[in-house]
């Protein structure tokens, strides 16, 4: 079959290319090969391996990025083996939208293999460039066709047969194809780089925290004298420890006030100041939960233990919670929230449940934690709270990043 023209160019397009781009199938420019199955035993050590985790979370795999590994014979190498130009499809998954993603080699690895729960896509012209094929699988249209012909029993699975019929669009120029790629490359580059500044921001508060906690580092008043010595102390000193409640789901006038009313589920940041649901005054009165003040450390004690958060507005939770409302004359809530991040281990050492596991106020109120005169302790919080405050800068640089090529690839394809 040979690549139809259509009267169709992207939105967004480099200066003097004006033809016509090519509607074919992935079957009339590739041919599919299934992976490689072994044994658990086999792995952690022989020939690399590219695998599920490579192909979903790269555009472009180099051999810096392939770090699995597998024992195999020589036999098994030259069945699975890879080379420069071929895409590769994630092939079976838990949910059906991870389906297909794709990646490109876009250079040689000795001996390199490919895993079973991906699928091989080899080049069989050369009418494609490379790197064009690392993006041209990745955009909305192709993606949604992929998931479209793929299948659904236990588990979401696509095959060779399947992505063979999938059609997509492509400039016949290599030049344009080249341009194109080269571009979302250097994007890609820019992605790359502010996750890795993330991760060692992230990996450098670690350290720190373990520093300051284990008092390998100490600050000093502003006369430069040190501070008094740590004192142990337990839970149950740091303030009220308050648990949540849930109003009657079925009289709607309860709900749908203005209380923010929060669940374990969304305990996801530093600080906490919206929620999915909202109770009003009566059906706060006539359930369990609590008013909580501005400057409550959330602390989810069921089920997914260990999630904590500072309330930034007047709030109340569901049951799922056991709250600190921090004496600020002794303790500083930051100290407590950074305390509590580091210490999670601690509390779920002491949980127990058969349908699932819960920590009792009881047994939150025993557990020890040494800490330092309260001055002392908005320094280390403000310390931490510093580097929080980069590492959210670069998280919001990489979500624009993402943000930005999502837009390229829908504009710069048809």
């Amino acid at each position: 079959m040979v690549a139809v023209q259509e009267n169709k160019v992207p939105a967004l397009r480099f200066p003097k290319f004006i033809g016509k781009w090519c509607k074919t199938t992935i079957g009339e420019n590739f041919e599919f090969k299934n992976g490689l199955n072994k044994e658990k035993e086999y792995f952690g050590h022989g020939t690399p391996i590219i695998n599920f985790v490579d192909v979903y979370h790269l555009s472009v795999i180099q051999k810096k990025h392939v770090n699995s590994f597998v024992e195999l014979s020589d036999k098994e190498i030259a069945n699975f083996s890879v080379k420069k130009g071929d895409v590769f499809f994630t092939r079976t998954s838990e949910t059906i939208d991870d389906i297909g993603m794709s990646a490109t080699l876009v250079e040689d690895i000795e001996n390199c293999v490919f895993s079973g729960f991906v699928l091989r896509a080899r080049p069989v012209n050369k009418k494609l460039h490379s790197l064009y094929t690392s993006y041209c699988f990745s955009i909305e249209s192709v993606r949604k066709e992929i998931v479209t012909k793929s299948s659904y029993t236990t588990r979401a699975l696509t095959s060779g047969r399947l992505l063979n019929k999938v059609n997509f669009y492509h400039p016949s120029d290599p030049e344009e194809q080249q341009k194109i790629a080269s571009f979302l490359s250097s994007v890609d580059t820019k992605i790359e780089q502010l996750g890795k500044k993330k991760a060692l921001l992230e990996q450098y508060k670690k350290s720190m925290m373990q520093k300051l906690f284990s008092q390998e580092i100490r600050f000093k008043d502003e006369q430069g004298r040190d501070y008094p010595s740590w004192e142990e102390n337990k839970l149950k000193d740091v303030g009220k420890i308050i648990g949540g409640g849930t109003p009657d789901t079925n009289q709607k006038h309860l709900w749908n006030g203005d209380i923010l009313w929060f669940t374990p589920t969304e305990i996801e940041s530093k600080y906490s100041g919206n929620s999915v649901r909202k109770i009003s005054k009566e059906g706060l009165a006539k359930s369990s939960a609590t008013l909580l003040p501005v400057g409550t450390v959330l602390f989810t004690s069921r089920a997914t233990i260990g999630e904590v958060s500072i309330a930034s507005k007047e709030c109340a939770t569901n049951q799922g919670f056991q709250s600190f409302v921090v004496d600020d004359s002794s303790f500083s809530n930051e100290y407590i929230y950074y305390w509590i991040t580091k210490n999670k281990k601690q509390f779920l050492r002491r949980a127990n449940g058969s349908t699932f596991l819960e920590i009792s106020k009881g047994e939150i109120k025993k557990i020890s934690f040494s800490a330092p005169s309260v001055k002392e302790q908005r320094k280390i919080a403000d310390f931490l709270s510093a580097i929080d405050k980069k590492i959210e800068l670069v998280t919001e640089q990489l979500t624009q990043a993402q943000t930005f090529k999502k837009g390229l690839l829908q504009q710069m394809f048809i």
